[in-house]
């Protein structure tokens, strides 16, 4: 299982270089999420962990760029389509 996204090209300008402190959708701290410049992100790992992230698996990842804070949800497909 990759433990690193590519971020859309659309996105890059908006995520750029930085870290986001990540959460569960329940509030509780899961690590941190980083972006570099190039199009990665990285840092799921203890997201992973946290709530139990099989592969497969749809992860919701809703970006506050005010904060610098993420929050990650495991999420079925038409969840996406809301």
């Amino acid at each position: 299982m990759s433990m690193v996204v590519g971020i859309p090209p659309s996105l890059k300008d908006y995520i750029g270089d930085r870290s986001f402190r990540a959460t569960l959708g329940d509030g509780s701290s899961c690590g941190t999420l980083t972006s570099k410049e190039q199009g990665t992100l990285y840092g799921f790992y203890t997201f992973a962990r946290a709530a139990g992230l099989d592969e497969g698996d749809v992860v919701r990842m809703t970006f506050d760029l005010l904060t610098s804070t993420v929050t990650l949800d495991i999420v079925d497909e038409e969840a996406l389509e809301e």
